[in-house]
């Protein structure tokens, strides 16, 4: 396994869990921005 391969997929679950985070402590509704 290279590498890359390795930590791929923890970056990918800091870079999820952080835009969960990013979600659930916004005032404001993201999904409602994207409506317009």
């Amino acid at each position: 396994a290279t590498p890359v391969n390795f930590w791929r997929p923890y970056a990918f679950l800091l870079l999820s869990n952080w835009i969960n985070d990013l979600y659930q402590n916004t005032p404001f509704d993201l999904t409602s921005l994207g409506d317009n």
